[in-house]
């Protein structure tokens, strides 16, 4: 395994742990209400 490799492995597998963090924390948002709202800024 290349370094670069690992250190893109290494910084994919901290945002999983921030993102699992943000979870449990309930940090999050629902992903329909998001996309609709993107759908009608955007188009």
């Amino acid at each position: 395994m290349s370094v670069k490799y690992y250190e893109l492995c290494q910084n994919l597998y901290k945002e999983f742990e921030m993102s699992e963090q943000k979870i449990r924390e309930g940090k999050t948002k629902n992903a329909r209400n998001s996309l609709s709202i993107m759908k009608i800024r955007y188009t």
